[in-house]
């Protein structure tokens, strides 16, 4: 392979991992629509959580005999209908990794396509003009598998729901675990949420942590208690996107796959151009490939 050949199958390298580095940095739009409605329901939120019908259900719960958790399924009740539910939450991170996937298959597909066009004329890749797209992206694909497997990364460029899943529900896990697990209001509602990575005790962990400190009977504070929700609001939304010291967030995570997946993209197309290049060495018209990362 000459050097001129190796220089512009890293051009095309280059290019797919400066575009996927590209679509780290954009920011989240269906997690921003999401939680821009949550803030714009704050105040209606923080007035039924201070409202008569919510310290009736507390009083309720405190009656001799009474088997409790009408308060904590109210607020739940409010919290989903008003901010949003752990299933929204859910589908709005899940809708954002699939956009993402998504976009990384199309860029590989785009370089391939590019790729194919820039080298396949010249006579040591005679073999690969014969394929057509489907057959390079198959063989590519094939090659991605194979590199995947020697990373040790099970990182897929693909949208199937279990790999959607499997990403956001990680996200989540470590959001839950680094806002902690309440035996608060929500009781097992926090509890049960572990069976789903997390998802299902977030709502309950913002409303236990800030409904125990701002209850007062009498002042029914809903201007603190809205200004307080929006901060655990905030703060939600950063562990989600950006993480923290305990939380890798999809930023990270993304770009912890962007770097792992241009790994596998330059060892497959490697793996690619040694098996064109072998072919062709078998009638005598080719050299042996060096390496082009």
């Amino acid at each position: 392979m000459s050097a001129e050949t190796k220089h512009k199958i890293q051009l095309h390298l280059d290019r797919a991992q400066d575009r996927t580095r590209q679509k780290v940095d954009r920011g989240f739009p269906n997690i921003e629509r999401l939680f821009g409605k949550a803030h714009d329901q704050v105040l209606p939120f923080a007035n039924a959580c201070l409202g008569w019908r919510s310290k009736w259900s507390m009083v309720l719960d405190v009656m001799p005999y009474s088997k409790g958790g009408r308060h904590g399924q109210f607020l739940k009740q409010e919290f989903e209908k008003r901010i949003f539910s752990s299933q929204d939450l859910e589908q709005a991170i899940e809708q954002t990794v699939r956009e993402y996937l998504t976009e990384v298959r199309n860029i590989e597909s785009e370089m391939l396509v590019d790729l194919r066009a820039d080298i396949a004329d010249l006579p040591a890749f005679e073999a690969m003009a014969t394929w057509n797209r489907d057959q390079f992206e198959s063989r590519f694909a094939e090659a991605m598998k194979e590199a995947t497997e020697i990373i040790g990364d099970d990182l897929q460029s693909n949208v199937s729901s279990q790999v959607v899943s499997l990403i956001a529900g990680e996200v989540l896990a470590q959001v839950a675990v680094r806002l902690g697990v309440s035996a608060g209001i929500l009781g097992t509602g926090a509890a049960s949420g572990w069976a789903t990575f997390g998802v299902g005790l977030i709502a309950g962990l913002i409303v236990d942590q800030i409904v125990a400190r701002v209850w007062d009977w009498w002042s029914d504070p809903d201007v603190e208690l809205g200004l307080q929700l929006a901060a655990k609001l905030n703060a939600l939304h950063d562990l989600i996107c950006d993480g923290d010291d305990q939380v890798l967030g999809l930023r990270r995570e993304f770009a912890r796959m962007a770097e792992v997946r241009d790994h596998a993209r330059r060892a497959a197309i490697q793996d690619l151009m040694d098996q064109t290049f072998s072919g062709a060495a078998s009638t005598g018209h080719a050299p042996s490939v060096p390496s082009i990362h």
